[in-house]
């Protein structure tokens, strides 16, 4: 991953997102990154407990079946917690980073992406509600990725790094 920033720093490539990269591995010798896998893990981890009893009061339970394994109700929801989790670390992580690097980055796609992100979820919270077909379910996961992959024209956009051409192509 590095090797791609030097290659694309040495060839004028998305100035921005090197700068980005530079910034949160550099200067004080601070690694953001893992701190906020860490962060988002501890945050998901704390908000399991309070999904567990949140979406069994309101009757959110998986039921032993003939097809189920386990013998008591297990809660549903735990999407929930994990979505917190990545929210909070997420927030975090943009508040810690130089203003002048975020200023230079081009975070249009975070509009698109965190509207995506939040349909999953809700599609998540209502096949754990409701228990969705998996047509349902398939059908709109297709949409939202379609959206998504179809928002910027290359999937290069979206992450930032060099992808080969058989998966970065244009929509």
């Amino acid at each position: 991953l590095l090797h791609q920033f030097k290659h694309q720093r040495e060839n004028g490539l998305r100035m921005s997102q090197i700068t980005l990269m530079d910034n949160l591995m550099s200067a004080d010798g601070t690694i953001l990154f893992p701190l906020t896998l860490a962060l988002s893990f501890i945050v998901s981890r704390l908000l399991t407990p309070i999904a567990i009893v949140v979406t069994t009061c309101f009757g959110i339970v998986d039921s032993p079946d003939d097809r189920r394994v386990h013998t008591g109700e297990i809660p549903r929801g735990g999407g929930l917690a994990v979505f917190g989790g990545v929210i909070v670390s997420s927030s975090l992580f943009y508040s810690m980073v130089d203003e002048e690097c975020l200023l230079q980055f081009d975070f249009s796609w975070w509009k698109i992406f965190s509207l995506t992100s939040i349909a999953v979820v809700t599609l998540g919270l209502l096949d754990d509600i409701f228990s969705l077909s998996a047509k349902v379910k398939l059908l709109t996961q297709i949409v939202i990725a379609t959206v998504i992959a179809t928002s910027y024209g290359h999937f290069e956009y979206l992450i930032g790094l060099d992808l080969p051409v058989y998966v970065d192509f244009p929509m």
